[in-house]
């Protein structure tokens, strides 16, 4: 179930290796969240609310478009 060694890990890099462990574990589709800005984006809070929310929806539009 779950691997032993460096050796019983499933290739993920490799776009078409990744894909083929998703469609084994029978995944469709992912998400990827970004680490950087932390849970909840707490990276980009700061006193002003409409800066914070500024800085988040141009680092989410800059995830979508990158």
């Amino acid at each position: 179930m779950e691997p032993q060694g460096l050796d019983e890990i499933r290739p993920g890099c490799d776009v078409d290796e990744r894909v083929a462990h998703m469609n084994a574990g029978g995944v469709l589709a992912q998400m990827n969240f970004p680490s950087f800005p932390g849970f909840s984006a707490r990276l980009f809070a700061t006193e002003d609310s409409d800066f914070s929310l500024a800085l988040v929806r141009a680092y989410n539009d800059w995830h979508i478009d990158e």
